[in-house]
């Protein structure tokens, strides 16, 4: 090879140096297990509808401004009649977890819907399997699951005979069992339907009065999607992380204090007042693996105390 040829006084090329950037690690930020443990997310699987839930929607509206409204929530009254609620307790996004999904932009999780949680122990339901109902059947659709879904007093969700919907029966049968049916909203996260045979429940307004239903008509108006709400630690991807979590470092009194730390800062956005006692009922639930549950009472607590 000949080289190039240098006279004298010709000063030398700097060479260009390359400069190599790393690229950068898309490792995602690790979710506090104690998080997971005390806050509800919103089912994105099948899987993850187990344990307590709460069953919420919106009064629907064009484009999107329905996602800066108040959600409503399923709620029976004492007597079993069933009643479009808005008294939820929506936190902020630090004390709340939802779970990345392959077909949801990140940002729908960021309404108000996503971030629920009881505002009264009537609001929760018990997701009931009902695996009997489709063993040894022919017709088992792999976009649908079967569930009941029974109340804190052991009352059914029912299909009545005239379309209604209500809690009152005491046992498990046709008008007990619904079929469930994802759907995912890019930009609104995943919702579901609720089917009973060819009907499906639907959120409506009869003289300005809203009211739950099932209807067989085929109009797609989207009144009849629904969020479902579920404890983190009961979900899928929850139990994994908390398994993993598990398995590297054993979960002590460290993530049951964090756990209790996430609770009282939520009970304090909430105003309301915190005392060493109100610690130790927190404490004890948190052992027990019961602290979802007690902060419900507390917030019923709370609003039987501000009535009297």
């Amino acid at each position: 090879m000949v080289s190039k040829l240098s006279f004298k006084g010709d000063k030398p090329k700097r060479k260009k140096v390359v400069k190599r950037i790393p690229k950068p690690t898309s490792s995602k930020p690790e979710i506090d297990p104690a998080l997971i443990e005390s806050s509800w997310t919103s089912a994105t699987t099948f899987s993850d509808i187990n344990g307590p839930v709460l069953i919420t929607t919106y009064e629907r509206s064009q484009g999107y401004e329905h996602l800066n409204q108040q959600p409503l929530v399923l709620t029976p009254d004492m007597l079993g009649a069933i009643h479009p609620k808005k008294e939820l307790h929506v936190v902020d996004s630090s004390q709340t977890v939802n779970f990345e999904n392959d077909d949801i932009n990140p940002l729908g999780f960021h309404a108000a819907i996503h971030r629920t949680e009881p505002g009264d122990i009537q609001q929760v339901f018990i997701s009931v399997s009902v695996s009997f109902a489709t063993s040894g059947s022919n017709d088992v659709n792999p976009n649908r699951t079967k569930l009941a879904f029974k109340t804190p007093s052991d009352k059914f969700l029912s299909l009545t005979g005239d379309g209604d919907i209500d809690c009152k029966s005491e046992a498990i049968g046709p008008y007990q069992i619904f079929e469930i049916e994802r759907v995912a909203i890019k930009d609104e996260g995943v919702w579901f339907r609720i089917w009973n045979g060819q009907k499906r429940l639907v959120l409506t307004k009869v003289e300005d009065k809203l009211k739950f239903e099932f209807k067989e008509d085929s109009q797609n108006d989207e009144t009849d999607l629904f969020v479902i709400r579920v404890q983190a630690k009961n979900s899928a991807t929850g139990k994994r992380l908390l398994r993993e979590h598990k398995e590297s470092k054993t979960l002590g009194s460290d993530s049951i204090g964090g756990s209790i730390r996430n609770a009282l800062d939520s009970l304090q956005k909430s105003g309301i007042e915190i005392s060493q006692t109100t610690i130790k009922r927190l404490r004890d639930a948190a052992i027990k693996g019961k602290l979802n549950e007690q902060l419900i009472i507390e917030r019923q607590k709370s609003k039987s105390d501000s009535r009297c």
